[in-house]
């Protein structure tokens, strides 16, 4: 999502019908695929506090509304998405999580399993970022031979890195925004594939609930 677009779900309804979560979950496949094309059509289209609203096909009371926000700085990736509470997104929120990531492999023992657990306090930070962005960004590195972006981060070199980060079992992100309903999953858990010490699956999922 460019950091110059805001976006808004809508409802018209004042009540809604009891099944309506569950018309909802049945269709989310469907939803996506219309926001996401929404948003696509969006770019670059959109000129400075112009909005497009889409209506959500099978429900028509919920629209999708799409604002290339007014208040995007030209300096800066910030853009303050408006509303009551206005957050302010710098899209360098998963460096924080970079960071966590990468300090904690020195301290990890061998012999055992090891679980790094962030709580997020902040409404900037989505736990998304952690496996799509932060991860990423550093399988990217390793993979094209970036020497300096880890030493930057005090290893040696990429191998010092790949030889600590196999200690690391799995990254648990408790997020500042609680999900309700006890049968579902609260908590991002990203299982790292190289570790030597997996997680059993039933402790990856007493993790996402816990």
């Amino acid at each position: 999502m460019p950091s110059s677009l805001g976006v808004a779900f809508e409802c018209y309804l004042l009540t809604l019908p009891p099944d309506y979560a569950q018309r909802l979950n049945v269709s989310i496949d469907s939803i996506v695929a219309q926001c996401l094309g929404a948003v696509r059509s969006a770019i670059g289209t959109l000129t400075s506090g112009d909005s497009t609203t889409i209506t959500l096909e099978g429900f028509e009371e919920l629209r999708f509304r799409i604002t290339h926000v007014p208040e995007k700085s030209p300096d800066t990736p910030t853009a303050n998405f408006g509303g009551v509470n206005p957050i302010l997104y710098t899209q360098r929120e998963s460096f924080k999580f970079t960071d966590l990531v990468l300090n904690c492999l020195g301290q990890l023992r061998p012999d055992l399993p090891n679980v790094l657990t962030i709580r997020l306090h902040s409404t900037t930070h989505e736990p998304e970022e952690l496996p799509m962005v932060a991860i990423a960004n550093i399988e990217r590195s390793a993979k094209e031979g970036d020497e300096h972006f880890f030493q930057k981060k005090g290893f040696k070199n990429i191998a010092d890195y790949e030889q600590q980060v196999q200690h690391l079992s799995a990254v648990v992100v408790l997020p500042h925004w609680i999900k309700t309903g006890d049968d579902l999953p609260r908590n991002l858990v990203w299982c790292n594939p190289a570790a030597i010490k997996p997680l059993h699956q039933a402790v990856v999922e007493y993790l996402g609930t816990m």
